[in-house]
């Protein structure tokens, strides 16, 4: 019995000791092979120089293995003149061995920490050249890749990079050379806000990572307008864009309800519909169409968001059509009074600049168009009747109560730069009177500075009743000039809440406007 023991014990022993050796020398097969294959994979696929710091296996259960790598740089083209296309901390892979010796090649599960996707300028690309697909491709069913980078560097030299953060990336296959579909989070600084997006990725261009695949639809909230100086608001935004990397057409819709410039801090809701296109190279966006809704005011634009080499920031462009605007809109955002001086409808055609710089948006802000006022009446009733008792003298009519809240019509070209609205020239107009004035109006603090011309269809002695009538009769020929009834320099200075009107007497120039009939 003892022997028998013995015999059994010697026979479990080596049993032991030759499945440990088997083990062992299966393990030293199939890691380098899986070391070599994962490696051959990476280079093919991305068309990169791959480096690895560290790379450990180990078994799980049945034939499953882990990988576990620290310190991988994929170096485009193999180039280590330029930062590595792809680099990560540590990468870990779930898979089958019977799979990496015998295929179909399948990764169930990779994990990456500290993931940062560089890709390089197109001057620093070579020209891709055509490719042969694998015959035996790797298939990786899920990469999960949260607090990834990704930073897209300029073509144009002195531009900054492109920079994303993205807080919580996966990916999942759709098979062999197609795109992924991903879900990312990610923060964006300026405006500071949350972005969530959906979508497809890929298949990956090794030859050229710009051409690389994108599309999907993003959801963006909770963005601080505040950090522009001037300006102040919450804005959300949806859309779905499509293209690659380089260059991707986009179309969404932007809403604030609560837009204000801190000049007035008065809130008007917002809403932008627009397409754009967006140069991945440097960042620049292209607006080919902006659909707008201010208030109850609507208005289009076209233009362009832009670097300057060299200069940090960009600069707005704008070329804005308002065909009907409400005034009592415009002059929320412009005055702090909840009440607006004067209600109207704005016909306005406009080029806006915002060039950068971190100084409040209407000190930079520069404006250059023409603009019409019709159906216009003053709120305040002190200004509308003098506006009332200017139609009755201007139409010899001085007694008529039925010239009451008489609308008004403004037109003119104006421009703006550092907070400076200058006007050449301004023409207002009521029922048998014109005022034709050129000056400048300071947005802060609110003062007026305008020269120019009362032209009156009436006589200057139509202007009165009574004895007054009769008595300037002789005075109507010095009084009548430029083809009018009545004539006289005029100037109106103050601040826009108590306008002082009065008799400029050192100006007898033509108007701005030049000799013309009252309507």
């Amino acid at each position: 019995m003892k022997k028998l023991t013995i015999a059994l014990a010697l026979i479990l022993i080596s049993g032991l000791g030759l499945f440990y050796y088997l083990t062992s020398r299966a393990k030293q097969d199939w890691e380098p092979l899986a070391r070599q294959r994962l490696i051959a994979y990476l280079e093919e696929r991305f068309d990169s120089k791959v480096e690895i710091g560290e790379l450990d296996f180990r078994h799980l259960e049945g034939t499953r293995i882990e990988a576990i790598g620290k310190n991988f740089k994929l170096r485009f083209q193999h180039r280590t003149d330029i930062a590595p296309i792809i680099a990560f901390d540590q990468i870990t892979l779930e898979s089958d061995i019977v799979t990496l010796y015998n295929g179909p090649r399948v990764v169930n599960r990779v994990v990456l920490k500290g993931l940062k996707l560089t890709i390089p300028p197109r001057d620093e690309r070579p020209k891709p050249q055509a490719s042969t697909p694998s015959s035996n491709p790797v298939i990786v069913e899920t990469i999960i890749a949260d607090g990834a980078t990704l930073q897209i560097l300029p073509s144009k030299a002195g531009k900054a990079p492109l920079d994303f953060d993205l807080t919580r990336l996966t990916l999942k296959s759709n098979g062999a050379g197609q795109a992924f579909s991903y879900e990312t989070t990610l923060t964006i600084p300026k405006p500071p806000g949350l972005v969530t997006a959906k979508g497809n990725f890929g298949p990956w261009n090794g030859k050229d990572p710009r051409q690389t695949k994108l599309d999907g639809t993003y959801n963006y909230v909770d963005a601080d307008l505040g950090v522009f100086k001037g300006i102040a608001g919450t804005m959300a935004s949806t859309g779905t864009f499509a293209g690659a990397l380089e260059t991707i057409d986009a179309e969404g819709e932007c809403r604030v309800p609560n837009f204000r410039l801190s000049m007035a801090d008065n809130p008007v809701p917002l809403t932008v519909k627009y397409k754009a296109l967006v140069d991945g190279a440097d960042g620049d966006t292209y607006l080919k169409q902006i659909d707008a809704r201010l208030g109850n005011t609507f208005f289009t634009a076209k233009g362009e968001v832009v670097g300057l080499k060299g200069h940090p920031g960009r600069a707005i462009n704008l070329n804005v059509v308002m065909p009907k605007g409400k005034l009592r809109d415009i002059l929320r955002l412009t005055i702090k009074s909840t009440k607006p001086f004067l209600e109207g409808t704005v016909n306005l055609k406009s080029s806006i600049e915002i060039p950068r710089g971190n100084v409040d948006v209407v000190e930079k802000l520069k404006l250059k168009g023409r603009f019409e006022i019709r159906e216009a009446n003053f709120t305040s009733k002190t200004i509308q009747d003098k506006i009332d008792g200017l139609a009755k003298r201007g139409s010899g009519r001085p007694k008529d109560q039925e010239l009451d809240n008489v609308p008004a019509t403004f037109n003119g070209q104006f421009q703006m730069a550092e907070g400076k609205l200058d006007f050449e020239p301004v023409v207002f107009v009521v029922p048998g009177a014109l005022v034709d004035l050129t000056g400048s109006y300071e947005v802060e603090p609110g003062t007026l500075d305008f020269h120019g011309s009362l032209n009156l269809d009436s006589k200057v002695s139509d202007t009165f009743t009574g004895w007054k009538r009769w008595a300037l009769k002789p005075f109507n020929p010095i009084f009548s000039k430029n083809d009018v009834g009545t004539y006289l320099p005029i100037k109106i200075t103050g601040d826009k809440d108590n306008p002082q009107f009065g008799l400029d007497r050192g100006n007898n120039a033509t108007p701005a406007g030049g000799s013309r009939r009252l309507p």
